[in-house]
């Protein structure tokens, strides 16, 4: 009988559901009845819970139909004859309505000039940035160093013999 010891990996991925996501899980295909026999039960098990009722009146909640004079609402209509005057009224009301926004809202910028200003800002964006070189990289890692100033002034002097193939370029 030979005793033999193997390792062996397997990859697994399973979904594990909290028990809070199965509760938000199994509210959600309730019924509406259901629902709200359910928030009763847990309105009536939880003393902290309270039912806050809408504000307002039944009549606050029914849909308000449109009025049928208002000028904003109706179709504009181009139709053969004269009779065009109440779309050409509201038509000059409109001007009138949004004029104060227009004035709030600052000058009006042409659409071409953001266009250039893009073209020039992704140029400049897609441009490399010069190389550094070794002692560049270096030099600024080093100033991140908090030591004192004889031992900063000592690796400045290392780092100003360290050629640009990374080797130590002084003899001792």
């Amino acid at each position: 009988m030979r005793l033999e010891m193997t390792g062996q990996m397997r990859m697994e991925q399973r979904m594990k559901l909290a028990p809070h996501m199965i509760q938000s899980m199994e509210i959600l295909q309730l019924p509406l009845l259901a629902l709200q026999e359910r928030i009763e039960q847990e309105l009536n098990n939880n003393p902290v819970l309270e039912l806050e009722e809408p504000e307002g009146t039944d009549e606050d909640l029914d849909p308000v139909e449109p009025e049928d004079n208002d000028l904003a609402e109706k179709d504009l209509v181009v139709s053969a004859d004269d009779q065009n005057a109440d779309d050409f009224e509201r038509l000059d009301s409109l001007d009138s309505d949004f004029s104060d926004l227009i004035d709030q809202s600052g000058p009006i910028r042409n659409r071409g000039e953001d266009r250039e200003t893009d073209s020039k800002l992704q140029a400049l964006k897609n441009t490399a940035a010069p190389p550094q070189s070794l002692y560049q990289y270096l030099m600024e890692q080093w100033h991140l160093v908090d030591a004192t100033e004889a031992v900063k002034k000592a690796g400045e002097a290392i780092i100003g013999f360290i050629n640009a193939r990374g080797y130590l370029s002084v003899r001792i």
